[in-house]
């Protein structure tokens, strides 16, 4: 009687208890995707009136100088305003003003507040840093000068 033995049945176990023994995960042989190079920070909706003015800062807390580009949308996502792109500069604090009176649109009746929604993007080709930037939303006064309010940074979104 021949006796059939399968050897090799064992060797995908085995080969699995070493991998993990050396601290190797499922996928680990597959090319690991790049790094992310683009950090979106999409704020939520605010409003402003005529004789304000909306800033957008971004700090840049990195000794990078990554290219930054400020987009501004209505409620229905519609394209209002693109900086284009800049150069923000490193550990710097920028500035981009949105003007109330800048705007054609009429806005609500009888305020004729304006709502809009900001998105910063900011690219780093050779891969995000962690923390690559801060940047926020002040809606103030024009002639005064007054801050009627703030918005804090939102998440970033890497892609």
């Amino acid at each position: 009687m021949k006796r059939h033995t399968r050897r090799w049945h064992v060797l995908p176990p085995l080969v699995l208890a070493v991998a993990l023994g050396l601290g190797l995960r499922p996928g680990d042989a597959i090319a690991k995707q790049s790094a992310p190079t683009l950090a979106l920070y999409a704020f939520p909706s605010v409003g402003f009136i005529p004789g304000q003015v909306m800033r957008v800062s971004i700090a840049n807390i990195t000794s990078l100088a990554p290219p930054c580009r400020v987009l501004l949308f209505d409620t229905s996502g519609k394209l209002l305003r693109d900086t284009g792109e800049f150069k923000l500069p490193a550990v710097q604090t920028t500035f981009v003003n949105f003007d109330r009176a800048n705007f054609d649109l009429t806005g609500e009746e009888g305020t004729k507040r304006l709502q809009v929604r900001a998105v910063v993007r900011v690219s780093f080709p050779n891969g995000t840093p962690p923390d690559p930037c801060r940047p926020g939303i002040e809606v103030f006064g024009k002639t005064e000068g007054i801050t009627r309010f703030n918005v804090l940074p939102p998440d970033p979104v890497f892609l």
